[in-house]
């Protein structure tokens, strides 16, 4: 076997790119994981790069992924402090340096703040408990693997989240590592809510992950929203995981960010005639939550906003971010 085949090349850096681009499953943790690596590659494959040409490779890179990503506030919050660290640099080498040590640090924050997520939860889960969940996100499955690691005994209601059905996934891994699951359709949340599988009254709670939470809502996975409303009918508290890292300020586009999508995704061929609405998140106004869980612990709504407030904006970065939603 050649060496070729045993340790094939990377991805070159614009088919990196591309590929994040076009990553409709991963959540928003992930795809700045990814972003992060994108960028600490770009440093070791261009090191001769000066700290103004480094900038602007992180700036063009920024804006393509924005585009493609605009929903994402922890990909605004990396290339934020990214920026950050570029604009203090006095020399090439202390650019790239500060962008690794940037980027490194982000990711691993981003981590220590999901098992900060998954302690509080902890504390709120109890033996027998039936949990409802939405989409696949990365802090609400370290959350439940944790709570389960911990000796804490629950069952899980997944939903599927079309039309690209990620909770299938998630509902799959936690199967996987023992804990009893149940994937059901997006349609069927209000009934499994009132009376979940096992004959249980109604579901103890509902949690669903963040891609960002800002003064107009929490965005999140579509259908989002609708379970939201569900829950209050049904009395069952609803929950998002979110550490600061998803917290935007007012000025970010939030509502311009959540586009519409190929309608291919929903019908292949549709007849003349026929408009097909795909769009792959949706907004949750604040006070239908009874808590964001952050690294702080439980925050209610009005806690939230006044911590959304002390934000202030990358103005380049949004800037940029709102001259390309106008463009498309």
């Amino acid at each position: 076997m050649t060496r070729g085949a045993l340790f094939p090349a990377p991805m070159p850096l614009e088919a990196k790119k591309r590929d994040i681009r076009k990553d409709n499953l991963s959540g928003a943790q992930d795809i700045t994981g990814k972003a992060a690596s994108l960028v600490l590659r770009l440093v070791r494959e261009k090191p001769a790069l000066t700290a103004r040409a480094l900038r602007a490779e992180v700036l063009a890179a920024a804006a393509t992924l924005f585009e493609a990503q605009p929903a994402m506030a922890p990909l605004y919050h990396l290339f934020a402090r990214i920026l950050a660290r570029l604009d203090h640099a006095a020399s090439a080498a202390e650019a790239a340096k500060g962008v690794q040590s940037a980027a490194r640090s982000f990711l691993r924050e981003m981590d220590e703040h999901n098992v900060k997520l998954a302690r509080h939860l902890c504390q709120r889960i109890r033996h027998g408990d039936v949990l409802f969940t939405h989409s696949a996100s990365r802090s609400v499955r370290t959350a439940l693997l944790h709570c389960w690691e911990r000796g804490k005994r629950f069952s899980v209601v997944c939903s599927e989240s079309r039309p690209a059905c990620e909770g299938v996934g998630l509902a799959q891994i936690l199967a996987r590592r023992g804990i009893p699951t149940s994937l059901t359709t997006d349609a069927l949340a209000l009934s499994l809510l009132r009376r979940p599988p096992g004959g249980g009254r109604r579901a103890a709670m509902a949690l669903v992950g963040a891609d960002s939470v800002a003064p107009a809502g929490l965005t999140n996975k579509a259908g989002t929203a609708a379970l939201a409303l569900v829950a209050g009918q049904c009395a069952v508290p609803l929950y998002a995981l979110a550490g600061s890292e998803k917290f935007l300020p007012a000025a970010y586009p939030v509502k311009a960010a959540i586009g519409d999508k190929p309608p291919q995704e929903i019908l292949r061929r549709p007849p003349r005639g026929l408009d097909i609405i795909n769009r792959y998140f949706d907004i949750t106004p604040l006070n239908q939550f009874r808590a964001v869980v952050t690294e702080e612990g439980f925050l209610g709504p009005e806690r939230v906003l006044r911590e959304l407030k002390k934000l202030r904006p990358q103005r380049e970065l949004i800037a940029m971010l709102k001259r390309r939603l106008r463009q498309n």
